[in-house]
Formats: C-alpha cells, structure tokens, sequence
C-alpha cells in the first residue's frame, strides 16, 4: 500500500508557480488576450469561428453597466467574504478601509431588503382581512431590480469594479470581482449549447475554451523555464498523484501511470461529435497561436444546414456539474478511485474540499478510514468544509504541530496550516 498524493489549484499557486485561479481567469485571460501573442490567438479564433459575438471586453462592460442589480443577488455573499478578510491581521490598513467601505454600502442595500419582504405575521394579515381573494404570489413590496441608485453609490461602486480588473490578487477586490465576473458561469452557459445544437452557445464555449487553454499554456511554460518546478519537484519518488488542474507538472513527475488527469490537461484534445480524444504532437514544444490557427482551425466546421464539427480542449470545465468528454475520464476517474483505495496514506494539497466539487469528495468520504493529511495555509476554513464528510465539529480537533506548523489532529485525520512548499515531503 502506498501513499496517494492529491493536488487542488491552490499547488499550482505555490511560491515560483504562476497559475490562475479560477476566479483570476476573466481579468488575466483578457490582459493576456491584448498581448501581441494574444492579439494573434484572438483573431485566428474569430475566423475560425464566424459571427462570434462573444469578446472578453463586452462581458465585462456589461457586468460593469449591470452593477447594481447583479450587486443586489450577491450582497450576503460578498459581504461575508470581504468581513472575514477584513479581519484578518496580515491586511493592511488601507485595505482594510477599502473592506469596511465595501462593506458598509452593501450591509445598507442588505437591509433594504430584508425590510421590503413581507414577513409570515403580515401575509396572514393580508388573508385574514380580505378572506382569502388575494394570493400572495411576491416575498416583497418593492420591486427591488427597478429601483436604481445615485450617482454616488453608481460611481463607487464602478471604481471599485474597475480597480479589481487590474488587481486580480487584491486581497479584498477579489471577492467583488469573483461574483460579478464567473468565469464558470461563462462556460457553464455556453456548454449547453452541445446538448442544444445552439450553433452561438458552441462557437462561445469554443472560444472561452481556447482562450482558456492558450492561457494556461503560456502560463505553464513560463514556469517551467524557472527551472526546478517547486513541490512537484520535492515529492518522493514512489507516490502516486491525483491532480485536479490540467498543467503537466505532475506527470513530468510521475510520468503516466502514476499521474492520473481527474479533470484532464491541455496535452490533448476532443471532437465533440464522436468524442474523440486526440493527443497534441510534441505539446511541450507546441506554439500556441500556430496550433490554434492550424490544427483547431482545420478541425472545426460551422456549415449551414450541416451537424457543426468542433474540437475542444479536454479539459472538464470547471462546472458543479462534470460532464464527461470522453470514455478515457471514465478509465481515469476509475483508477483514481482504486489509488485511493488501495493507498495507506492520502495526502490532500492545495484542496478545499468545497461542496461543489462533491463528486470528486465521495471518493474520500467513502475511504475516510485511511491516514489522511490535509495540508492548506487557511486550515480553519478546511477543517469547516471536511464537516460534510468527516461529521466532526471544530470542538472534536486537538490542536497540535506537524513539522514546526499548528495542526489539528482527530483520529487519522491531521490538517496542517501551512503552504505546500514549507515542508519537508521527505519526512512526510
């Protein structure tokens, strides 16, 4: 029995590895895109697919011109976010006031309404005195999408939107860029259209995949030419790896057996009318823009009164909902399921445990009795998310160290606060 090491995105974060998270992806992928590299990828997509409406810049023009309403669906969310940041002790100070000023405008759109819903003693009322003739078919008495707001909060509000587009790691703006800007949402919308034959919905989900692609690509060889890749570099030789991004620093250390693709990885790609899989001839030295333009370019047709032929990276989207491309995940998903089995040791790093990804949870929950060490710098928030499969309350943990870092420890279950690159795997 051996040890099985799982990798979430936060791995391909570490110190020396410049990986977008996924709620980087709009603002990074859009920089990237005006790049004269980018600028080359962009207009050899728009010809292959023809009458493409979609473009990065209108997106976010329309997210900004629908400020407020999308504002007033995500208050609660984006206030509990910024709060718990803006107690955090490793902010700074003018950070802190940008948090609290953030906040304090949406605790005041929170209480409008809460105040304008109609509560159960008032729809009883309504029954009461008029017998039962009017339905109470509407929670509110105002209507709150069509009220609009002064020029004060608009153009607040539009600052701090627009400053988060050029600060994508910022501490605080993220959470505001991160619920106006879903960039899963974006492929969520568009992957339909494979079900639907949308011809629109295909040509988008082509365009934000390719884009995407390109852009984890250049990103991926920027870093491997930093040398030595930092954690996949420091893992003994014999464990087995189950990673859930799709760059190729896992199995350039492990090889193929033992790096096992759970989400897939941009070394291959699929058409999606018969879903085959196809991998990308010599995908280390790939150049992006000659690939896009030539081989995705040969490969898609989108002809009138004809099925469309379209080829997309396979990489499963990242959707609560996966689907599945091609039989080779079902072979992956299989063996990562017998890894984890099978192993004595499971080593979980830079993974939330988040309840979207639950398909990917059930493998744990159902092999929970395995030493399991959790390793993620934010800990606390981990040890709340393992509740939905370990059952344990933060009472249940006994708070420990694991190599110089405070740990919590119950049973076989050990979560570290620490960061991937701070511990010896050696002594793992």
């Amino acid at each position: 029995m051996s040890t099985v090491v799982i990798c979430g995105a936060g791995v391909d974060k570490s110190d020396g590895i410049d990986m977008p998270l996924a709620a980087e992806l709009v603002p990074r992928i859009r920089n990237f895109l005006k790049t004269d590299e980018g600028q080359v990828i962009d207009k050899s997509l728009r010809k292959i697919l023809p009458n493409l409406h979609f473009s990065y810049d209108r997106f976010i023009k329309d997210a900004v011109d629908k400020l407020s309403n999308e504002f007033r669906g995500q208050v609660a969310n984006i206030v509990e976010c910024i709060g718990r940041q803006v107690e955090s002790s490793e902010l700074e100070e003018s950070d802190r006031k940008l948090g609290k000023l953030i906040v304090a405008l949406l605790i005041k759109i929170q209480k409008l309404q809460e105040d304008v819903r109609l509560d159960e003693a008032t729809e009883i009322l309504i029954n009461d005195v008029f017998g039962g003739e009017i339905t109470v078919e509407d929670d509110n008495i105002i209507d709150l999408p069509k009220l609009s707001f002064t020029d004060v909060f608009n153009t607040v509000m539009r600052k701090i939107f627009e400053r988060s587009l050029n600060e994508p790691n910022h501490p605080i703006l993220q959470h505001v860029r991160g619920n106006l800007m879903d960039f899963e949402r974006l492929l969520m919308d568009s992957f339909i259209g494979f079900y639907t034959n949308s011809e629109p919905q295909m040509k988008n989900y082509m365009y934000l995949s390719w884009t995407l692609w390109a852009y984890l690509k250049h990103c991926e060889t920027a870093s491997i030419s930093n040398g030595p890749t930092p954690f996949y570099s420091t893992l003994p030789d014999d464990w087995t790896m189950i990673t859930l991004n799709y760059t190729s620093f896992a199995r350039k250390r492990f090889g193929d057996n033992r790096a096992l693709y759970f989400h897939g990885d941009l070394s291959s790609f699929i058409r999606m009318r018969d879903r085959q899989l196809i991998p990308i001839d010599n995908y280390d030295r790939v150049e992006i823009a000659a690939f896009i333009k030539d081989t995705v370019g040969q490969n898609t047709r989108f002809e009138k009164g004809k099925r469309p032929t379209c080829v997309v990276p396979s990489i499963v989207p990242p959707l609560k909902m996966k689907p599945v491309l091609s039989n080779a995940f079902i072979d992956i998903w299989y063996r990562s399921k017998d890894a984890i089995a099978n192993a004595k040791k499971v080593v979980v790093v830079g993974y939330s445990f988040n309840y979207a990804d639950e398909h990917f949870n059930d493998l744990i929950r159902r092999h929970k009795d395995r030493e399991i060490l959790v390793i993620d710098p934010y800990a606390e928030g981990v040890r709340d998310n393992l509740r939905n499969i370990f059952s344990h309350s933060a009472d249940d943990y006994v708070s420990s160290q694991f190599q110089g870092k405070l740990c919590f420890c119950k049973d076989g279950l050990i979560i570290v606060k620490a960061k991937a690159t701070e511990l010896d795997w050696e002594k793992v």
